[in-house]
């Protein structure tokens, strides 16, 4: 019994393989596998995306350098591969039966102008041709980059390089997919001089989502000068007109007339404006722009803090010690004389002298140190001009 399902389970396998080996007769042998390395990544104008990318493990001259590059005044994506080695990458999806031809790739079969040297020959090693999966003459080589909505500049292709590059116009918003596939490594062959030996064959694998990180001042130059100039005009003209306005103390019904006519000119010349804008360059200057706006509306202040000043005292500390040693002066002459009528003078003497003074007093009073204390010594005098000489007159 389990001779008979030993010999049935043989006879499976070889039946399987008989399918697989008639499948490469009558369709492509290469297996589409699922891309392992997908990636979203971002690219600009100043900052394009690199990535060194390994197709041998631990071989460094083996390495592949990708640049994918940005010109956003052209609209344009560019990419690229640099090696060591010399790299060659089929521009477009080819069938090997269709471009090898005596295990050498024939240029003449290639539907796009290579430049090479004259009689140069390209021939593919024992490694490549045992290692291409499926059937030799059924197997597609995969363009070294393809792409899902971009449209691709006519690069002049060179054969032996080790470089390769490929511009792409970017058509619309759409959403830009960019995929890595077949490339081989090349050497100038030893033993024959015209050829040239390609010597390792991979597949990159790789698809990148680009997503455009587009700068929102392109394209808004002019508006910028525009935005400039108006900045710069409106500080100038806000510095100007603050440097004529002098300090509030010093300021006459006339000069601030005149100053308020200027500053309503400049208020009604330079309205606040609309800050919103895509570009942060002009949206930042709208916003300092506004700031000298609010700065010339406040200068209306000033007129406030005018008609709220507080008055200046104009008698001078000299004065006020003189006015209080002639009350003084009175009171000691009041206390000496028994007459009547000397004694009344005297007393109204004072009374002017004081009242004089105190007409020029108000609340809130500006005045100096000097002055703040001539007028307590004042005070003081008529403190005791009043208890001496009013309060006993009454009595």
């Amino acid at each position: 019994m389990n001779k008979v399902i030993f010999k049935l389970v043989n006879w499976c396998a070889l039946f399987s393989v008989m399918i697989l080996t008639q499948a490469c007769k009558t369709k492509e042998c290469a297996v589409s596998l699922p891309i392992e390395n997908k990636q979203v990544i971002t690219v600009s104008d100043k900052h394009p995306y690199e990535e060194v990318i390994s197709t041998k493990e631990d071989v460094k001259d083996m390495q592949v350098k990708l640049k994918i590059e940005f010109d956003e005044p052209q609209n344009v994506l560019t990419v690229s591969l640099t090696s060591a080695q010399n790299l060659f990458g089929f521009k477009n999806d080819s069938r090997y039966k269709n471009v090898i031809r005596n295990k050498r790739i024939s240029l003449k079969r290639l539907p796009y102008k290579v430049e090479s040297e004259p009689d140069m020959t390209y021939r593919l090693s024992k490694d490549i041709r045992y290692n291409i999966p499926g059937c030799n003459n059924k197997h597609t080589f995969e363009s070294w980059v393809s792409n899902t909505s971009l449209h691709p500049h006519s690069e002049d292709y060179i054969m032996v390089t080790d470089t390769l590059k490929q511009k792409f116009d970017i058509i619309g918003d759409t959403t830009i997919t960019i995929s890595l596939g077949d490339i081989m490594m090349m050497k100038r062959s030893v033993s024959k001089k015209n050829r040239y030996d390609l010597t390792y064959y991979t597949n990159l694998d790789r698809e990148y989502e680009i997503i455009l990180e587009r700068n929102p001042c392109l394209g808004k130059e002019e508006e910028i000068s525009n935005t400039q100039a108006l900045l710069e005009e409106i500080k100038t003209s806000y510095k100007n007109l603050a440097e004529k306005y002098p300090p509030v103390d010093n300021l006459t019904p006339e000069t601030l007339l005149a100053l308020e006519e200027a500053r309503v000119k400049l208020e009604t010349k330079y309205p606040k404006l609309d800050t919103q804008n895509e570009c942060p360059e002009i949206e930042n200057m709208l916003e300092s722009y506004n700031l000298y706006a609010d700065s010339i509306a406040q200068l209306a202040n000033v007129k406030s803090a005018y008609a709220h000043k507080r008055p200046k005292f104009t008698v001078s500390a000299d004065q006020l010690l003189a006015v209080a040693r002639m009350v003084d002066n009175n009171v000691a002459a009041w206390l000496v004389s028994n007459d009547v009528v000397e004694k009344a003078d005297l007393v109204k003497r004072n009374h002017r002298l004081i009242g004089d003074i105190n007409k020029k007093l108000s609340k809130n009073m500006k005045m100096d140190k000097n002055q703040a204390r001539a007028l307590s010594v004042f005070k003081k005098a008529e403190k005791y001009f009043n208890e001496t000489c009013v309060s006993n007159h009454k009595k």
